[in-house]
């Protein structure tokens, strides 16, 4: 049964074929097994629906109450994307160029991990451009998805535990970030440097509040509030780094400036 009508067994089956329909409940019970898999599938609120394909990867997603024509979209974009996927590995059986973007597209859909990509690709700067940059930020979507289910489960319901929580996403976040990877969505870039930010501020790790302050520094220009984020955490750095940390702030400063002059 769906909002708008209701679907009858035969027509789901029309339907599904090499898709599955994802609906996970999440309990809030302490160390339940996959409890957090709707955040490591990248839902952010209920309800949301999501077609995945056999191995678990996210063909098409939609947050918010779906009627019949609204499911029927969902589906197209799902049954779109699977069909663009099986094409492009026939292709990858003869084209190495498809073969690597193919791999990307495995890894997007987490049917390998980063690690099996690197085994297949150990240099990324041989990859084209385009490619490299296109596996940066998988791999920086991928984080983002395992660092906010970390996120939430550390801090849980007690907002007083948010530190805690902090600390444990940017954990993940920290190795993938210097590497230069960061999200193409700007509201998970911000995330993505407020969490290095605020678990470096709770660990006292200057590395986390570097990369944070180089991340949001542009952004604190126009934004009062995360421009007081920033100072503060040039505050802290300068208390764990002394006048060195500062100076190493503004001295990358200036090599950006003289680069783009």
């Amino acid at each position: 049964m769906v909002e708008g009508g209701t679907l009858k067994s035969d027509e789901f089956k029309k339907w599904s074929g090499d898709y599955v329909l994802f609906l996970h409940v999440t309990t809030k019970i302490p160390d339940r097994t996959n409890d957090d898999l709707f955040s490591k599938k990248g839902g952010t609120g209920f309800p949301t629906f999501m077609f995945l394909d056999p191995k678990g990867g996210v063909l098409s997603k939609q947050p918010g109450a779906l009627d019949i024509p609204r499911m029927t979209t969902l589906h197209e974009g799902a049954k779109k994307r699977r069909d663009a996927f099986l094409a492009l590995k026939k292709k990858a059986e003869t084209d190495d160029a498809a073969k690597a973007k193919l791999s990307v597209w495995e890894l997007e859909l987490t049917h390998i991990t980063l690690a099996d990509f690197r085994k297949r690709y150990p240099d990324l700067s041989k990859l084209d451009e385009d490619l490299r940059d296109t596996v940066l930020g998988v791999w920086a979507d991928a984080t983002m998805v395992e660092a906010t289910a970390a996120f939430r489960k550390a801090m849980g319901n007690d907002r007083e535990k948010m530190p805690e929580g902090a600390m444990a996403a940017a954990k993940i976040i920290l190795p993938v970030a210097k590497q230069g990877a960061e999200p193409g969505d700007e509201r998970n870039r911000r995330s993505w440097y407020w969490i290095l930010g605020k678990g470096g501020e709770a660990a006292g790790n200057a590395e986390m509040l570097k990369l944070a302050i180089a991340g949001l520094e542009d952004d604190a220009e126009s934004n009062p509030q995360l421009g007081n984020l920033v100072q503060n955490w040039m505050k802290k750095l300068k208390t764990l780094d002394g006048d060195e940390g500062e100076e190493e702030i503004e001295e990358e400063e200036e090599k950006e400036d003289d680069d783009g002059m």
